[in-house]
């Protein structure tokens, strides 16, 4: 009888052992699979702190481009509102010269030639604007 207690003992060893063996296996296994894992985790952060960096590069350089763009667009519109003023002021004086009455005796020809060369006069005394 102590033979086959002997046995069995002898069988639940090699089983506990070929058991033990097979989990040391998995277990190994489970290891590597969690260091690849960990691996890759660590490249996702780093890939992702990248990405972040990116971004907030890219945010600023477009918050950078819309100032710009807004002082552009000022600059446009003053440069528009100077331009209409010019635009008037030379508006008025051509109907101020062409309300002027011409002198008596002279002829249209020769009055817009007066009034050119006044104006040419008038432009070369003034200074540059």
């Amino acid at each position: 009888m102590f033979g086959y207690i002997a046995a069995a003992l002898a069988a639940l060893t090699v089983a506990s052992s070929l058991l033990a063996w097979n989990q040391n296996s998995k277990l190994e296994s489970t290891r590597a699979k969690i260091s690849k894992l960990h691996e890759a985790l660590g490249k996702e952060g780093q890939s992702r702190r990248g990405f972040e960096s990116s971004a907030k590069q890219c945010s600023a350089s477009v918050d950078l481009l819309k100032m710009e763009a807004d002082a552009a667009r000022k600059a446009a519109k003053d440069a528009l509102a100077q331009a209409r003023t010019a635009s008037r002021s030379v508006e008025h004086r051509v109907q101020a010269i062409l309300s002027e009455k011409r002198p008596v005796g002279l002829e249209e020809c020769t009055n817009a030639k007066r009034i050119a060369d006044q104006a040419i006069t008038d432009r070369s005394a003034a200074p540059f604007r």
